[in-house]
């Protein structure tokens, strides 16, 4: 079960987002597509659909609900660690 569901339009074209445990779930019309990470999924529900800044930033305000509502599910701030991998590498 999702512990959160969202709409999003882009370009006119309706997808719904859900966050599970496992991850991402988009769907578009009788397309659904499913990745740990939520650009993957809409990537590839969403065709030919550019992925521009505009549609970028409300990936990512849609991440911060998520967020939330995980915050609110549990209780507990979601948190990782990120390494930065140094020049060269």
């Amino acid at each position: 079960m999702p512990f959160f569901d969202d709409g999003l339009v882009v370009d006119g074209k309706d997808f719904r987002v859900y966050r599970c445990d496992w991850g991402w779930c988009v769907k578009h019309g009788d397309v659904a597509a499913r990745s740990r990470f939520l650009i993957d999924a809409f990537e590839e529900a969403a065709g030919s659909i550019r992925v521009d800044a505009a549609v970028l930033l409300r990936l990512v305000a849609m991440l911060e609900r998520s967020l939330t509502a995980e915050h609110r599910r549990t209780g507990r701030t979601a948190s990782t660690a990120v390494a930065v991998p140094a020049l060269g590498e």
